[in-house]
């Protein structure tokens, strides 16, 4: 057996815990991380952790920070956020109990790639990455778990690319609810809570919040959802979310697809690749992927997308160009605000809509 006295944090701030080490080891327990590590062992590791609670809203980390803990989530959940360029922020996931917000990875010099913020009240141990790393040394199956999670976030990875590429908005905003009742939900005698908000919703579904709402007030008239929660969702039914949204093509399956021909295989199973609005074309010339199709054809494609939106009285409210541009980006048709007048205009020309002027800005709404 080995020695687990020999363990030694590298940074001797660290605190050791009196009490409360069998809960400590319960929830090390639960952490992939740790996962092959006896009792024993674990219990060697839990003397050098600290224990630390956040306030809601609190940040554990902020991106680009240079990495100082390993952490692993007690109770709560927190969001790993992430800033671009722009300023704008996207939530990259939501972690729950026994989750590894930051995979600890070899370098001294490694940085955060994304901040984390605590939902609620959070408790978290947390680790020296240095001393994490020197113990990979001794217990060679940490780094396999290491492995195995960053072969976990890269299979993530490829999911939601497959979701983007090939499913409605209407799809991957029901399988990112599925997939958060499954993290961060709690079972109430109502169903299942999820605590996150429309927006956060949004920035994690790459969508505007006002298509989200819309899509749970949808969802609130079928009783999968219940209405009237600003801050949480109650979802009664989150398997029963997937039979609303009218698409075929299951992201389990896209993990093993393989392409023969003009068919794309899902586990045996052919889907065309028509049906999936995707191109056998190189990336840099399909259609629905890059947006540079033949000019002809992204008219086609931008007119259909404005019949369906007047269909959907999308344009009872007077809109303005960006956000009918964001309505179609919704909808997995990305082009800029000029490709759009002319357009638009079209149907100003045909009677379906009007054009008026707003706060200095055109708006088009829907004729009586």
């Amino acid at each position: 057996m080995r020695a687990c006295e020999s363990v030694k944090p590298s940074n001797m701030y660290i605190r050791q815990f009196p009490r409360g080490l069998s809960a400590h080891l319960a929830l090390m327990s639960e952490c992939q991380l740790f996962s092959g590590l006896t009792q024993e062992e674990c219990g060697a590791l839990a003397s050098f952790a600290a224990s630390h609670t956040f306030e809601p809203g609190e940040s554990l980390f902020i991106q680009g920070q240079q990495v100082t803990d390993v952490i692993v989530i007690e109770s709560g959940s927190i969001k790993l956020s992430q800033r671009t360029p722009k300023g704008d922020t996207i939530i990259l996931r939501m972690c729950a109990r026994g989750d590894t917000p930051v995979i600890p990875l070899q370098g001294s010099q490694s940085r955060y790639t994304c901040a984390a913020y605590a939902v609620g009240r959070c408790s978290v141990m947390r680790w020296d990455a240095h001393f994490i790393q020197d113990a990979m040394t001794q217990f060679p199956e940490i780094r396999k778990n290491i492995d195995s999670l960053v072969s976990q976030k890269l299979q993530e990875m490829e999911e939601r690319f497959w979701e983007l590429l090939t499913m409605s908005g209407a799809r991957r905003l029901a399988l990112t609810i599925v997939r958060l009742s499954k993290t961060i939900g709690r079972e109430m005698a109502e169903g299942t809570f999820i605590p996150i908000t429309r927006d956060e919703l949004a920035r994690m579904s790459g969508m505007t919040m006002f298509t989200v709402s819309r899509y749970i007030a949808a969802w609130s008239d079928t009783g999968s959802i219940l209405r009237g929660r600003k801050e949480a969702l109650v979802v009664r039914d989150p398997s029963g979310l997937l039979t609303h949204c009218g698409d075929t093509c299951s992201t389990t399956k896209a993990r093993n697809a393989t392409f023969d021909g003009g068919t794309v295989n899902f586990e045996g199973a052919p889907v065309l690749l028509k049906d999936l609005n995707i191109s056998r074309r190189p990336a840099s010339t399909a259609t629905e992927v890059t947006n540079k199709a033949a000019p002809e054809k992204t008219r086609q494609r931008v007119n259909d997308l404005l019949d369906d939106l007047i269909r959907e009285k999308y344009f009872t409210q007077p809109r303005g160009i960006a956000a009918v541009r964001d309505q179609l980006a919704d909808r997995a048709h990305h082009c800029p605000i000029t490709a759009l007048t002319n357009p638009l205009l079209g149907y100003v020309m045909k009677g379906k809509l009007r054009r008026m002027k707003e706060s200095g800005k055109y708006v088009y709404s829907q004729r009586d």
